[in-house]
């Protein structure tokens, strides 16, 4: 008898499946060893034959078993290795690979330091729903290819979106990608000549950084202050570098959670034009916003900006689904280089984030989550004032906090002892190009309201104290 137990978990089919490959990985279940018959494995779990077949034929699929005619299921003599995936970005220095590896590997920590929302903030059931509705309404859409710009719905659902924010679109202009950082890359390899500088944040998006880096393309920061850049060190840069390019994240700005003042769009923009660049807005968190916010595209009307935007961070990390907008020339050579690097974006994810749209379940969720932080977000500044941090940006929605420690004190030395507490923190250094030590935190609010939270970052910040 196989130590198998159902419950109302889900269905007993997949648990069937679920517990006898755990008792392969686990070697309980030797190679070529017999499983119990069908009939018998039926009648000690109260289920039908069907169910048991069905199981079987499912780890039979998987490789876990092997059906011999006549004779039954055995357990197969080669498997595919069940090991943890390798880690694709190895090191141990304080910098975007090891926060992205800490905040998907420590399981029971805290992840303050985290760029997306908690699980339990995730509407899995409303990304359910819409999935099956895309599905069943999928036509033949599954043996055609997917259009370069995207779909075509989605197209038109999020140019309606971006006129409703003022900015003037047309769905020819919108060109739909896998996530911001497709959107970033396209881009690149797009409108930067050989040779060619571009001018970012700092601090800023560290994704960018490292993208950048890898594909040795030369850039210079310019630093980013709670109303928005500095201004005389942007035209500075820009007569000293005469980029191609400018990168900036407008409203909700990661990981400082600023919005630029509609004074300093205004002065970024007269620069663009005097000095003949062109400037990629970064906006995927302006469904957190609670108001209307001044964008540059709202007031250049894609005439120099390339707007993006993302439902990543609103309905789930993984469902990658992004999009561009920007001039008809220029949207034209976004999606060609598009159709020459994958050919084409998942139809059938951009099917779920249009049902999501046009049923009224995307609004709903967006009305709850922004209720939930403006909620959150009070309680945890008062939590960081009683552990010595500062909160200088007023943010006006959002899920990210900008703590400065109010003594001074550089934040990598309490990252680390932090991660020994159970507690995962974005430093400041982070998410700067030259990873100086600064005396900020860039906190997940979703994340950080707690005791537990307050407990171990006091525990954290008396350990680094100690070893002063």
């Amino acid at each position: 008898m196989l130590p198998i137990t159902l419950d109302d978990s889900g269905p007993a089919v997949r648990q069937i499946e679920r517990q006898v490959g755990l008792l392969i990985e686990r070697g309980h279940l030797k190679p070529g060893a017999q499983v119990p018959s069908v009939r018998q494995l039926a009648e000690e779990l109260n289920v039908s034959t069907f169910t048991v077949v069905t199981a079987y034929d499912r780890l039979v699929s998987s490789n876990y078993l092997v059906s011999r005619r006549a004779r039954g299921y055995f357990v197969a003599q080669k498997s595919l290795s069940h090991l943890e995936d390798p880690a694709l970005l190895a090191g141990s220095a304080i910098d975007a690979p090891w926060l992205f590896r800490a905040i998907k590997e420590q399981d029971g920590s805290i992840k303050a330091g985290a760029g997306v929302l908690p699980t339990d903030w995730i509407d899995s059931e409303m990304i359910r729903q819409s999935a099956r509705f895309a599905v069943r309404h999928s036509g033949d859409s599954f043996s055609q290819y997917p259009s370069p710009l995207g779909y075509r719905p989605l197209r038109d659902l999020v140019a309606l979106k971006l006129i409703d924010l003022g900015i003037s679109v047309q769905s020819e202009q919108v060109v739909t990608t896998a996530g911001a950082s497709h959107a970033i890359d396209l881009t690149l390899r797009t409108l930067l000549p050989a040779g060619s500088t571009v001018l970012i944040e700092d601090p800023g998006y560290y994704t960018l950084f490292s993208h950048l880096e890898a594909a040795n393309i030369r850039f210079a920061t310019v630093p980013r202050r709670f109303d928005g850049i500095d201004i005389d060190a942007l035209e500075q840069a820009v007569r000293l570098h005469e980029p191609k390019l400018l990168f900036l994240n407008s409203v909700l700005h990661n990981p400082t959670g600023s919005t630029l003042s509609t004074i300093n769009a205004h002065k970024i923009l007269g620069l663009a034009e005097r000095y003949d660049f062109l400037i990629v807005e970064d906006d995927i968190y302006c469904d957190f916003y609670e108001g209307r916010a001044f964008r540059l595209a709202n007031l250049d009307q894609l005439q120099r900006v390339i707007y993006v935007g993302s439902y990543a961070k609103t309905i789930s990390p993984s469902l990658r689904v992004g999009f561009l907008a920007a001039g008809t020339e220029i949207a034209r050579r976004l999606a060609a280089r598009k159709l020459l690097t994958c050919l084409a974006t998942s139809e059938l994810s951009e099917r779920i984030v249009a049902e999501l749209l046009t049923s009224g379940a995307y609004r709903r969720h967006m009305e709850r989550l922004r209720e939930r932080l403006a909620d959150t977000r009070p309680r945890v500044a008062s939590r960081l004032r009683s552990l010595g941090f500062d909160t200088p940006v007023q943010t006006a929605g959002g899920f990210f906090l900008w703590g400065q420690w109010s003594d001074g004190r550089g934040t990598l030395a309490l990252a680390k002892t932090a991660s020994h507490h159970g507690l995962v923190l974005a430093p400041g250094s982070i998410f700067s190009p030259d990873h100086r030590d600064s005396n900020g935190l860039r906190l997940n609010i979703a994340h950080c309201d707690s005791a537990e939270f307050e407990a171990r970052m006091m525990a954290s910040i008396e350990s680094v104290s100690a070893e002063r």
